[in-house]
């Protein structure tokens, strides 16, 4: 009997799921339409499709790791729950007053029409309690129930589903947070609590105080979903326990802890695909600097891996909301295969970021949709192939895709052909400066950089990008309409934990510090046992944030992963001043140096995804592997009339295609556009360059 692993990523238009038998290392893929209304149905959708491909029970899977979007979902769209927020007598108008100023990076720092972004809990949804802790943690105004409890029950009136509580210094003494708790589930028993010590223990109220808000008002959907996902899996006979989740961070989770964490799981979708680039580049080399370019069917996520290190922030915002969480640096637009071109009031073609979704989809799909889409101009210009799409499983009509571009080429007074590459244009321009940004905003220069693409749309647009960018070549892995799937079986269990703690590090008792990690230990192996997995496999990362004294931010340094002595304090002197050069190009070692965060980083490894290297074969394809030609349309040429397709699962390594051509596999489609070259390398990857090799 053999036993498999499988990933399930389910995005905004298609659910993708990759499966390893963990006895042949065969490798199968599945792709399947989303269901919007209730992903659950998605996801069994393509258990389902996969059961039927591998001729197997429901007893026989043996891990399931998913990536969801649904935390994401309700923070973009703002169907979260109807969430409370209870603070500290005087300090009610954090929330709302925020950072008090302008973003300083990305596109709003130039919008004369600036909005700040809509509040999770309006004012009028927010309380406040009598009680106050000092910044060491101790309680100068004990907590006033009477007064809490009224507030609670004025929140209670009000018909919120969920309450965050975020009190000052509460991360320094959690008693008042705890006790606020057990006040709020004795008014509301089926009330959600977010306490703000739990979800993000450290300094810096508005930070943990919006991470908090976060967490409680994803928290009700978030937990729905994976009830409704732990029932279909028994429903289906399932009988594994070892359901994981995708993490904001790249790591996973189990789905008891994400139940726990839900804001840990707000960027759960767009993490997986950067951790399979990180663990492909082991294998193709592509070197010290890389672009990692998902392009799935609603949107485009855009992000960087530095010398092998996936780029972390706890700086980061999703759909407009401050999160304080480790979460991977990901640039994120509304670009994608359902994104939707219209004309402006002033007839000017725009694209995007409005996508088609799912349901209806493009005009092409026939399932209502009427305005014209990126898949649809695609299409009409010959990249993609009717009666191949998703390998055949799905009709597409070219004749809807040419009614909908129709519509808006004759108010540009253009002709179908002209209206379709202008919308490739525009939609290429947008990831194209959204990847310049993301990497010059680093201070790195675009043409040191290699792109790998994926997505189901990604390979379809990267190769003519890649002139515009100076970038000379972009990786295609095997897969890559699933590679976000695939991360998800690249990934180890990983979970954060952290405490503020801000002394001089000169002076700081080197017992308490030991103390302290040791306190965080505990937690982790507390959720250890909750998860059901053997503690012994566990490996404890310690970092610390540091600053010099006066400094207003810190940097992240690892320490020893032992018990610290004396002398140690020397060593994480240095490594501060070495990490503060190499970031910031200069440092200060006659200043001295401040903690202000411990952190623990739990890790299990697991099993990966296996890489299998392949000898090189011909350089000229089989004759077999050329299914076919067809009409395309090129940038540079014009019209291809016999433009060669060839079947990707018939290349092998080493075998080498010049433009102009197109790639046909089951889950994309490859351009290689006039003057480039394609070749397959010894791990099945596609390699296109911006110009043959001589």
């Amino acid at each position: 009997m053999s036993t498999w692993d499988v990933g399930i990523d389910i995005g905004g238009t298609f659910t993708d799921l990759v499966a390893v038998n963990l006895g042949s290392r065969e490798v199968v893929t599945v792709k399947v339409s989303s269901t919007p209304t209730d992903p659950s149905e998605g996801f069994v959708t393509a258990i389902e499709e996969l059961l039927a491909k591998i001729r197997e029970s429901p007893d026989n899977i043996h891990t399931i790791f998913h990536g969801t979007t649904v935390a994401t979902n309700a923070l973009v769209q703002l169907r979260g729950a109807r969430t409370g927020l209870l603070g500290t007598r005087g300090m009610r108008a954090i929330y709302e007053a925020e950072r008090s100023k302008k973003p300083i990076s990305g596109p709003e720092t130039v919008n004369l029409k600036y909005q700040k972004r809509p509040l999770l809990v309006p004012q009028r949804l927010t309380d406040e309690v009598t009680e106050r802790v000092s910044f060491e943690g101790e309680i100068i105004m004990p907590l006033d129930e009477n007064l809490a409890r009224q507030a609670v029950c004025r929140l209670r009136e009000k018909a919120v589903e969920s309450v965050a509580v975020c009190l000052l210094f509460s991360f320094m003494n959690p008693k008042h947070e705890i006790r606020l708790r057990e006040i709020i589930l004795e008014e509301m028993p089926d009330c959600r609590v977010s306490l703000s010590s739990e979800v993000l223990p450290v300094i810096r109220e508005y930070q943990r105080l919006s991470t908090t808000v976060v967490d409680a008002y994803v928290g009700p959907s978030v937990e729905k979903y994976f009830r409704r996902i732990i029932e279909r899996v028994k429903e289906f006979g399932i009988k594994t326990t070892s359901l994981f989740l995708m993490q904001s961070s790249g790591g996973i989770m189990h789905i008891s802890v994400g139940a726990k964490y839900p804001a840990q799981t707000a960027l759960s979708g767009p993490a997986a695909g950067g951790m399979a680039v990180a663990y492909l580049n082991q294998g193709a080399s592509l070197g010290d600097y890389v672009v990692s370019y998902d392009m799935g069917g609603t949107s485009t996520d855009v992000s960087l891996i530095i010398k092998g290190r996936i780029s972390l922030t706890t700086e980061g915002a999703i759909g407009q909301q401050d999160i304080g969480i480790p979460i991977r640096d990901i640039r994120t637009i509304g670009a994608g295969g359902g994104t939707i071109a219209w004309i402006s009031p002033d007839d000017v073609l725009r694209v995007g970021p409005i996508s088609a979704g799912a349901d209806p989809g493009p005009a092409c799909y026939g399932k209502g949709g009427e305005d014209p889409t990126v898949t649809d101009a695609n299409l009409l210009l010959g990249y993609l192939n009717p009666d191949n799409f998703l390998g055949g499983k799905m009709k597409v009509k070219l004749s809807l895709a040419k009614e909908a571009v129709a519509r808006i080429a004759r108010r540009l007074d253009m002709d179908v052909t002209a209206a379709s590459d202008a919308i490739l244009r525009l939609i290429e321009n947008a990831m194209e400066v959204e990847i310049r940004i993301c990497i010059m905003e680093k201070g790195y220069d675009p043409r040191v950089f290699k792109l790998v693409a994926f997505g189901g749309a990604g390979p379809l647009h990267a190769t003519r990008m890649l002139k515009n960018l100076g970038i000379q070549s972009v990786l295609i892995p095997r897969y890559p309409g699933i590679t976000s799937a695939m991360g998800l079986l690249m990934s180890n269990i990983e979970h954060y934990y952290m405490q503020s703690y801000l002394r001089p590090l000169a002076t700081v008792p080197i017992e308490d510090l030991n103390n302290l990690y040791l306190d965080l230990e505990k937690s982790a192996l507390a959720d250890a046992k909750i998860c059901g997995y053997d503690t012994k496999e566990l490996k404890f990362i310690r970092q610390m944030d540091l600053r010099y004294s006066g400094q207003g931010y810190e940097l992240t340094v690892p320490i020893p992963e032992k018990a610290l002595r004396e002398e140690d304090k020397v060593s994480i002197t240095d490594s501060f001043n070495t990490e503060h050069l190499r970031i910031y190009n200069h440092n200060a070692p006659d200043i001295d140096v401040e903690v202000v965060n411990l952190r623990l980083v739990s890790v299990k490894m697991m099993p990966r995804f296996p890489l299998i290297r392949h000898p090189s074969g011909a350089e000229t394809p089989r004759a077999e592997a050329l299914s076919g030609h067809r009409r395309v349309f090129f940038r540079e040429v014009g019209w291809v009339e016999k433009t060669p397709i060839f079947d990707r699962s018939r290349l092998i390594s080493g075998n080498r295609i010049k433009g102009p051509a197109v790639i046909e596999q089951e889950d994309s489609t490859i351009v290689v556009c006039h003057g480039q070259a394609a070749s397959v390398d010894n791990f099945d990857n596609i390699i296109v360059q911006v110009a043959e090799a001589p």
